[in-house]
């Protein structure tokens, strides 16, 4: 049994709990609302969001990546993969991430169902997606675009109006 799978899938979730609750946050900071949104993109906040957002750098390193290890050893790039999803795991823990993106303030029930929907949208995503093409080079894609699974569980809960915080 090899360890780099089994390793790659535990960040996958972690990593991936970590980014939809801290999306979350970002969609419960503008109301759940697209054109609010937009309107704090242009703000000089929103700009500097924008700016470190992870969306782009996982972009351009999953590419990376795929050119380097395509057609190599599936274990090179389960490697790759397990450094990109080690960097958002630590990019998501560092202090100084936490005021730019923080997680959810108020923990309600819309925020814990839209973070759920987002992981499982994410993860079914990837079992059909994974059915017609490798594995890994879905999970690198997957990872690059997991702020658009939120922002689609935003949506579909987006009707729901209630938002009070849950008591733990």
């Amino acid at each position: 049994m090899d360890i780099i799978p089994i390793i790659v899938a535990t960040f996958w979730i972690v990593g991936m709990v970590l980014d939809h609750a801290k999306f979350t946050a970002l969609w419960q900071s503008v109301g759940y609302r697209f054109n609010a949104f937009i309107s704090m993109l242009r703000t000089p906040e929103g700009k500097e969001k924008l700016r470190d957002f992870p969306f782009l750098g996982r972009i351009l390193f999953s590419v990376g990546i795929i050119i380097l290890a395509y057609g190599m050893d599936e274990t090179v790039l389960l490697s790759g993969i397990l450094f990109i999803l080690f960097l958002g795991i630590v990019h998501n823990l560092c202090r100084c991430t936490r005021k730019r993106f923080p997680f959810p303030s108020r923990k309600t029930l819309k925020t814990h169902l839209i973070t759920v929907l987002a992981i499982i949208l994410e993860t079914a995503f990837f079992f059909v997606i994974s059915l017609h093409y490798p594995a890994p080079y879905i999970l690198l894609g997957i990872i690059s675009l997991r702020f658009l699974f939120t922002t689609l569980a935003t949506f579909i809960l987006s009707p729901l109006s209630e938002d009070e915080p849950i008591s733990h």
